[in-house]
């Protein structure tokens, strides 16, 4: 059995699609997790959402993680319906949805259609809702943006798990075990070098940055990384 951490998607729905089936291959006897903001940024967001929500539902151990993308669309939902309910605007609400449509959240609300992310089926706000914030395998923690190891409860840091602010990696919690993570945006050199130090690093960042490509130098590729051999295959961003 192989297991594939694959990089944030952020709505790269081509590009995701052709790593899956062209660059890897989709098998039901591998494992596939997915490292958080898969919406978001990219103009098919709702595609990449049923595309992973298809192909759990036909068996394959398809395995997304919460990032803080994932965590502002939820959140960005409940503000707008509680806004509904009332005549004001909470002005901490409001400078929330703003930095959210700026950020990459008008890209999801044009993907599915809509004009505001309370008219998007509550059946998606439940599966994202309920993504768990890591995973653990015999060799990895996998997270969207980091682990504090420092923490009182690391896997309770949800801060750092979503965002990353305070990473701290240490052979005492992590007994052995790298930390596998997206969030950061990484060059290729920069993610090589990870790979081929993780011994002394403890972690490898998968981000690439796939929906920046032609804007940032050394970026624009969609990375799966297998967790026991630590090949890399790269699917460049095709959306």
């Amino acid at each position: 059995m192989k297991q594939w951490a694959i990089g944030d998607i952020h709505g790269c729905y081509n590009s995701f699609q052709q790593l899956l089936e062209d660059k890897i291959g989709l098998n039901n006897d591998d494992e596939y997790y997915l490292l958080g903001d898969m919406v978001d940024r990219g103009i098919k967001t709702k595609e990449v959402l049923d595309y992973i929500i298809h192909l759990q539902k036909n068996n394959y151990k398809i395995l997304p993680l919460k990032g803080n993308h994932e965590f502002f669309i939820a959140k960005a939902y409940h503000i707008m319906k509680k806004q509904r309910k009332r005549w004001f605007w909470n002005r901490t609400e409001k400078k929330f949805l703003h930095t959210w449509l700026s950020t990459g959240g008008q890209k999801t609300l044009d993907s599915f259609g809509i004009t505001s992310i309370d008219k998007i089926s509550e059946d998606y706000i439940c599966w994202i809702e309920n993504l768990p914030y890591y995973y653990q395998t015999e060799k990895a923690w996998l997270t969207h943006a980091g682990l504090n190891c420092k923490a009182n409860k690391p896997l309770e840091d949800t801060q750092a798990l979503l965002f990353g602010d305070s990473n701290n990696f240490d052979d005492e919690f992590l007994k052995g075990k790298i930390v596998i993570h997206g969030h950061h945006v990484l060059s290729s050199e920069g993610i090589d070098y990870l790979i081929n130090n993780v011994n002394q690093h403890h972690y490898i960042c998968l981000d690439n940055g796939c929906v920046y490509a032609d804007k940032r130098s050394g970026c624009g590729y969609l990375l799966a990384l297998e967790l026991n051999s630590m090949e890399l295959i790269k699917q460049k961003n095709i959306d």
